[in-house]
């Protein structure tokens, strides 16, 4: 099979513009009674796909690679087993566009087995046991799976079941390998040259502080060395100048421009690491702190996570004319795998020793300019120390305000003064759900169906002050309404769709200003607004033929809408496409 498509998808990066994205497998299956095999091949070709937000190139090129064995047995009038053995290879290619300084050892394989027991307990009773083992290569010990499930069939058109699983999610290729451009930092860190690098764990992970607690190093916008090269924090006075130039256009920005002499001022002085050191602006919080006040965890090599549930279900046919299911469940999800986020703060020059350092040869300044205006020594001292008192606080806020560096590790393959994001296991969450479908079918000719779905958290707070979102709506609801006419070739479908507002991040996307308790990061930006569209199918066999033409609108009165944060608004979009039936 092939299949070749050209739109806009979302990533953690933000919205990408595929361009002949071409996905072509190959499959061959093997039947005998119980016996069922099957072999599998993927590829991937991404074409001319890109970043829309920078236009970074996107290569694509990987492979997935997949066997697999099933058989099983029934022993006496009431048990049954089913066993069997997976195997996975992933073989990503990307160029060094997607997988960048990972691109030559980004090789994932992994082989599972599983044994799963069915006992009739009676009549219209099932009990089912299961077991999985699973061993991946970037995965330093075997992972478990065990699931239960026991079955009531009432009658031949009900069932109620209730289960317990506890189920494992590999990291995938981007959680280990990504690394890639962000590009610009948001506003107004890319104007000053800051970038977002979206970095995987690979399987050992990094981290950013020494053993005695010291940072490793940072890189700078403002390096005429490179904007690449690792330099020792205590070089951060190395940029005064930057800083300096950098707080006279923001007070030029408010419309409140500093004296071209203070800028003069400021220019010409060259403090060393021993007078002014620095300060961590967390951009998650924007807090400001010492660096030993600063918390700066290791990122550890990503690691499984698990999904432990209860459901409890029920489906059914009711009157031969509506087919129903609720479901009820409650999850923990451990060691829970988050979204891109942010994980390297930036360097400030420290406000309170910028201001001790500047107040001398500010008052040696301004004495001079009082006495070249005719005022006495003495008056001249008086008033450079009264203006001081005033100037100093603003200048060394000002200064100490503009980013001079972002902390960073010779374990990470920055390309420039990069803003780290990565991925993280960030503990356990918990949460409850349900779900209600139904459809009603009203006569030959027309279907109602419908489904709403509730989940209680879309928001979790995990370690003092950290917090990830589910990336998901609590509530989410479709109503549609469906035609079909056989004998005429014609039929059509109406549907209402709504998604309640929520909170979403991704790597230099936050979307958490609906939330009162969210930290004001530097990235904030609106949440996810709530959504109800409206879309509709027409279709029509051609009288004679095999030919259909169906046409789709999603979004039929375009109401302006984003699905998730860093994607831009999206209007009406209408398909046309014919097929053909050869056999």
């Amino acid at each position: 099979g092939r299949t070749s498509g050209t739109g806009i998808e979302l990533t953690g990066l933000g919205a990408a513009q595929t361009d002949d994205w071409t996905y072509a497998f190959y499959q061959a299956r093997v039947n005998k009674g119980r016996f069922f095999s099957q072999p599998y091949y993927n590829t991937s070709n991404a074409g001319g796909t890109f970043l829309l937000r920078d236009g970074v190139p996107l290569v694509d090129k990987s492979k997935l690679i997949v066997g697999q064995v099933r058989h099983g047995f029934t022993w006496g009038d009431r048990q049954d087993f089913t066993y069997g053995l997976d195997y996975f290879a992933t073989r990503p290619e990307t160029e060094g566009t997607i997988n960048g300084s990972y691109e030559d050892e980004d090789k994932m394989n992994e082989v599972g087995a599983y044994l799963q027991s069915k006992t009739a307990l009676a009549e219209k009773v099932d009990l089912i046991l299961a077991g999985r083992v699973d061993k991946h290569n970037m995965l330093p010990d075997p992972v478990y799976s065990p699931r239960a499930a026991l079955v009531f069939k009432p009658t031949d058109d009900q069932s109620l079941r209730v289960t317990y699983n506890r189920a494992f999610s590999t990291p995938s290729s981007l959680n280990f390998f990504l690394d890639i451009s962000g590009g610009a930092a948001p506003s107004p860190l890319g104007a000053l040259g800051y970038t977002v690098r979206a970095f995987g764990t690979g399987k050992d992970g990094f981290g950013f502080k020494n053993a005695d607690g010291t940072l490793k190093g940072m890189r700078s916008p403002f390096n005429p060395a490179g904007r690449d090269q690792l330099v020792p924090t205590a070089a951060a006075t190395n940029f005064w100048p930057a800083a300096g130039l950098g707080a006279a256009a923001g007070a030029a920005a408010k419309g409140t421009p500093l004296p071209a002499s203070l800028v003069q001022l400021l220019m010409g002085l060259r403090p060393t690491a021993a007078q002014v050191g620095i300060s961590l602006l967390d951009p998650n919080t924007n807090k400001v702190a010492s660096v030993a006040d600063t918390p700066i965890p290791d990122v550890p090599g990503i690691h499984e996570s698990y999904t432990e549930s209860f459901e409890a279900g029920w489906q059914g046919i009711i009157n031969n004319r509506v087919r129903l299911s609720v479901d009820v469940y409650r999850e923990k999800k451990n060691d829970f795998v988050s979204p891109l986020v942010l994980r390297t703060p930036l360097v400030l020059l420290n406000g309170a020793q910028i201001g001790a350092f500047i107040t001398v040869p500010l008052v040696t300044a301004l004495t001079q300019q009082f006495m070249a205006a005719g005022l006495p020594l003495a008056q001249a001292q008086a008033q450079a120390q009264a203006q001081a008192a005033v100037l100093v606080p603003q200048l060394a806020t000002a200064v100490g305000s503009v980013p001079v560096g972002v902390v960073s590790s010779p374990e990470v393959a920055a390309r420039g003064a990069d803003m780290i994001v990565t991925y993280v296991n960030v503990g356990d969450i918990e949460l409850w759900g349900a779900d209600v479908g139904f459809s009603w079918f009203m006569n030959d000719r027309w279907t109602l169906s419908g489904n709403y779905s509730h989940v209680s958290e879309d928001y979790f707070k995990y370690d003092t002050n950290k917090y990830i979102s589910l990336n998901a709506p609590k509530a989410k609801a479709t109503l549609g309404l469906a035609y079909r006419n056989a004998r005429s070739g014609f039929n059509a479908e109406g549907r209402v769709r709504y998604t309640g507002e929520f909170p979403a991040e991704s790597a230099g996307y936050v979307g958490t200003k609906c939330l009162p308790d969210a930290p004001k990061s530097i990235f904030q930006e609106e949440c996810v607004g709530a959504a109800t569209l409206v879309d509709l199918n027409l279709g029509y066999q051609i009288p004679k033929s095999r030919a259909t033409v169906q046409l789709s609108v999603t979004n039929l009165f375009d109401a302006e809408y984003r699905s998730f944060v860093g994607v831009p608004n999206i209007g009406r979009f209408a398909m046309l496409r014919m097929k053909y039936d050869l056999f």
